[in-house]
Formats: structure tokens, sequence, C-alpha cells
């Protein structure tokens, strides 16, 4: 693309790996000493608090120290992560799982685990949601039968460069499936957002296509972020955190080589849709072309910079006591771990090819706190993770792990640290990072029960018959002088069936009965309050997510203007200008975009309105 670009390398360059020095190696070489006793004990690999997911992590970690694969340690570790690895369904231990598989591979120059690799990350494909983000569960669990027929499929696994048959039919059924259905509604939350992006982001060199999931991700990220350039834990929720920032940082740079990876052909004018109560297009004339990368460039920089700003005002004396070192960090760390956040920043710093952050050295400043921390048998010791999590993310950030090799050969060099000339703020606008803030409550986020994305059977099912199918079968066969009172009855009446009618029907019939069917639609959707409108935005219907959109303008609901923003990224044309009618009549603005528009055209309008509506919350 243009300007300051993030531009896919036709050469890959794969950096040297990182040689530790001084007390740092000292303090390295005694964490994989602590690492390697502790797993001595097959039996602590059963006992782990984080079960496999804590296990991987720790195998990733020493063999990122350098210990070799037949090291007794390591043994047990490859043992139990092969033989429970068929039963994970959760993002943080699918991805753990493939980033230990992935590494190995490369120590021992094999592909046998290759198959493992993609059947985690099938499932981390599927749990994706529609907002390009992952919660907690990206798989429903795994039954013993069916985690034992994978164990079998892949007992005898040879070397291989392709996508293992088994595994080629099942993520078949899980892209046929989810275009069927689409995908689950919820929006997540950026930590277990950042574990999905690198962990599909290894799966992606190993014979799975899953751009299309870099492209959600990338949309994620340009409609939610803050004005000051940092991402908060909830999306568009502030306040910023270091960790959450470095996985927008991520985001965006996995999302812009993707899409970039290929040419792409211009997509074709649409035609335009008029039946939005509120639609009223822009004359070609008036359209001005955004550049997009002038917008993401601006966001990488500033976020570069607030996380700068961060490190220069936490700062830990040496020989300070565990718990007041962590507290001294925890406006910056969002979620209460110092480690998990040392190794989020490290990811985003190798992988950017970035030596410093507005000038800050940030190895230098994060193996000062670790200096400072490490017990004597070699461990470190946090809040919430055991000893053995603490000492893993540990080791990553001072062995300078860097999962996202192949990305680093595309873009380092492409971002650059401003450096601290950028510091000064514009007027009106705070730093991203407060020196003043109140310490938050060193909690990790309570895990949420989640639903999981349901059945991928390899071959879809067909859905079963319903009372609401059959309604909508009865009522799209009503003849046209009969069909305005069948819709109104339905919009009038009682009950969610009414509402999935409506809804199915919009699907369903076209012409003149659908304008009529989404007219009813939305008038129904006002009658709901602001919390079950916010809902059905993230909806899994692209028709139920375009009524709620005008519904927020019918009811001039002015707190739905974010939820409206974010739907500007919708892959719906429909909802897209639903969104976009409602917007310009709450706020008299429009920032477009344009009928017809490229995906960048898109996507710089979208980060136009978030940038307008931050600047009206200040």
């Amino acid at each position: 693309m243009r300007c300051v670009s993030l531009l896919i390398s036709i050469f890959v360059i794969v950096p040297a790996a990182f040689a530790i020095e001084g007390p740092a190696k000292d303090a390295a070489e005694k964490g994989a000493a602590f690492l390697k006793k502790q797993y001595a004990d097959p039996a602590a690999c059963e006992k782990a608090d984080f079960k496999t997911g804590e296990v991987a992590l720790a195998g990733l970690a020493l063999l990122e120290a350098g210990v070799k694969p037949d090291d007794p340690a390591m043994v047990n570790i490859i043992r139990h992560v092969r033989k429970t690895v068929a039963a994970q369904h959760e993002t943080y231990h699918l991805t753990c799982c493939i980033l230990f598989f992935d590494k190995l591979g490369e120590v021992t120059n094999s592909t046998v685990d290759r198959p493992w690799i993609q059947l985690c990350g099938v499932r981390l494909y599927a749990g994706m949601n529609i907002a390009g983000g992952w919660t907690y569960a990206s798989w429903e669990p795994v039954g013993e039968a069916e985690a034992a027929r994978w164990t079998a499929e892949f007992a005898n696994t040879k070397e291989t460069e392709k996508l293992h048959p088994e595994v080629a039919k099942l993520f078949a059924g899980v892209v046929q499936t989810l275009q069927a259905r689409g995908r689950t509604n919820d929006v997540g939350d950026n930590s277990n957002t950042q574990f999905g992006i690198v962990g599909l982001w290894v799966v992606s060199r190993h014979g799975l296509n899953v751009k299309d999931a870099f492209a959600a991700v990338e949309r994620r990220y340009l409609t939610t972020w803050h004005r000051e350039g940092g991402w908060s834990y909830r999306p568009a929720e502030p306040p910023s955190s270091m960790p959450m920032t470095c996985a927008g940082l991520i985001g965006l740079a996995v999302g812009e080589a993707s899409r970039n990876a290929e040419p792409k052909p211009a997509k074709p004018a649409a035609t335009p849709v008029r039946d939005d109560p509120f639609f009223n297009p822009k004359k070609p004339a008036e359209v001005q072309k955004p550049a997009v990368n002038a917008a993401k460039t601006e966001m990488i920089q500033k976020a570069i910079v607030g996380l700068g700003q961060a490190m220069a005002i936490s700062k830990v004396p040496q020989g300070t006591d565990h718990s007041k070192a962590t507290n001294t960090i925890q406006p910056y760390t969002g979620t209460g771990n110092l480690y998990y956040l040392l190794w989020s920043v490290e990811r985003c710093a190798v992988a950017y090819g970035l030596e410093t952050f507005a000038d800050v050295d940030w190895y230098a400043w994060g193996t000062h706190y670790l200096l400072s921390l490490q017990n004597k048998e070699g461990s470190w010791t946090g809040l919430v993770y055991p000893d053995t999590v603490n000492t893993s993310f540990a080791l990553l950030f001072l062995y300078k792990s860097n999962s996202y090799r192949d990305l680093t050969g595309r873009i380092a060099g492409r971002v650059k640290d401003p450096g601290t000339q950028e510091l000064r703020a514009a007027p009106g606008t705070k730093p991203l990072f407060d020196p003043k803030a109140k310490p938050a409550a060193p909690v990790e986020p309570k895990k949420e029960p989640v639903a999981g994305p349901g059945s991928f059977s390899p071959t879809p099912v067909a859905p079963a018959t319903s009372d609401v199918e059959a309604a909508v079968r009865a009522i799209a066969s009503t003849k046209a002088d009969e069909w305005p009172a069948k819709l109104a009855a339905v919009r009038d009446g009682k009950g969610s069936d009414n509402t999935q009618i409506l809804v199915k029907l919009a699907s369903t019939v076209e012409g003149e009965r659908r304008k009529l069917v989404r007219e009813y639609l939305a008038e129904r959707l006002t009658r709901m309050t602001p919390k079950t409108l916010q809902s059905m935005l993230d909806g899994l219907e692209p028709e139920l997510r375009r009524g709620a959109a005008l519904a927020c303008g019918m009811k001039e609901l002015q707190e739905s203007v974010p939820w409206l923003i974010a739907r500007l990224a919708d892959p719906s044309d429909a909802v897209l200008q639903a969104s976009l009618a409602s917007l310009k009549s709450l706020t008299g603005k429009d920032f477009g975009p344009a009928i017809g528009a490229s995906e960048d055209e898109r996507l710089k309008a979208a980060v136009n309105w978030r940038e307008w509506y931050e600047s009206q919350r200040k």
C-alpha cells in the first residue's frame, strides 16, 4: 500500500536469534533451571494449575532457552502435551499448544506435530466471533471418545508439508457452517484475542488459509482504538492498558500483512440502496479519497509513544519487594500481572523490530524489573498465576521470543519509533497512560461462562424445522393484497418468535416485499431497550443487525453512537448503510463511507467517526 506501509516483502528475512548476555543471561539460566526442576517429575505435568496450556507454555520457554528436546523435563512436557492436546478447546490452551509445537518443529527440523498445529488452528479459527475477537472458549468441550479418535488418527504421522486430510475435512465443515449461520455474537476481550491472533498467525504457515480472520482482526482494532492511541481490555471501553495496546498493534500488523499478501481485484461499485429511512448518500464528486494508511500509521505511532510514556513513569528501585513492585505498575497492566505484561511488550517489540518506545529501551526497562524480582531458586512470583507461568513469561521476554518471525521480516523497519518529540499531546488530549491514575485492583478478569461455537461437523447438518420456519414459509406464500396485514400482525405481536420471523423473511423475500419487511422490522425493534438493541447490533443475522441499527436512529438513541460506529466495519453492506444512516441522523455529521467505497475507504471512514466521537467525550 501507499505511505508508511506494512507492505509484504518479496523476500521474508528472519532475524538471527537473540544473544542474551550479562546479568540477564544469568537470570534466564536460573529461570530455565527452575522450570527444568519443576517438570523433571512427570507428575508435575498432571498437577499443573492451568493444565495443558501451562505445560506447553513452559515447554516453549525452555526451548527458547536452548534446552534440548531430549532433556528429561522436555521429554515429560512433550509427552504430556501430545497426550492431552486432542482435548483442548479454550483459546489460551490452543494457542500455547500451537506455539509449543511450532517451536519444537523448528528446533527438531520436523513436521511430525504439524497435524496437531492444524487441528488446534481449526478450533481457534472457529472460535473467532463476529467482532474479530476471542473469548475463553474457542470450541465446544471435546469428549474422551473424540479426543481418542484424533489421537489415534495422528499417532503414526510422518513428515508432512500439507494439510492433513482429516483436518482438511473438518476445516471445510467449519467454513461451511460459519457461512451458513455466521459467527458468535460475543465481542470477546483483547487478552484472549491477542492469543488468538498469535495462534492463527503461526497456524497460517502450516497449511491453513485463515486470511479472512486477519481481516476481521484488523477491522476490530481500527474501529475500537481510543483517541490517545491505545486499546483496552474490552473493545471501546477505556481505559487503555499496556498489554491490550500491544494486542492492538499486533492486530493492525497481521491485518495489513495478510490483506496485502496477494493482489486483490477491484471491487465493483455497489448499486445504491434507497430503502433506509435516513439514507441520503453524498454525490460522488463530494467524496474525498481517504488514505487509511495515514490513520493507521498515526494509531501505531501514538501507541508506541503511549507505551514509552508508561515505561518512563513506572520505575522499580532495586530490592523492592514483590507486592510494591507489582503495584507500582498496576495502572498500566490492566491484568494485574507484570510478567504477562512483559511478554506482551516483548512480542509486540520484536514483531515490529523496535528497540525503543519513545526512546525508552523496552528490553532494559523490563530486564530491570526481572533482575529486581527474581527469587533465589530462579523463579518469579506474581499475582494470579503460579510461579511456573510467571517464570515462563519472564524467560520468553529475556530471550526475545519471536513467534511472529515471518511477520517481522515483512514489517521491520517500516514503522519507526517517533521518539520523545511526539510526547507533547495536542491541546485537550490527555496522555495515553496517566501517571496520576490510581492503581487498578490487582485482579485478573474473571472467567465468564461462554457458549461454545456449537457443533462443527465436517458434514453440515440441515436445520431442524421449527414453528418460526413454518410461519416464514406460510407468510412468504401470502397473496400480495394480504401481505401488509400479515406483516403488521407479526410486527405488533408479542414474543421473540415474531422478531425472528421478520428477520428470516427479510432474508427470504425480495423487491418490494423485502422493503416492507425491513421497514416493519425496524419499527418493531424501536420498542426494544437500549441494552437489547446493543445486543442485537452484535447479532448473527445481518438483517437483525440492520434493523437494530435503524431502530437506534428512529429512537434518537444518542448512546448508540459508538455501537453504530463499530458496525461501520460490518461485512454486510446493508448493515453498514443502515448504521451510517442512523449516525448521520443522530449526529448531523457525515464522515462516510460512500456507496461502493473500497475496503480502505470504509476503514478510514470508521476511523474518522471514532476519532470524532472520542473528541466529543473530552
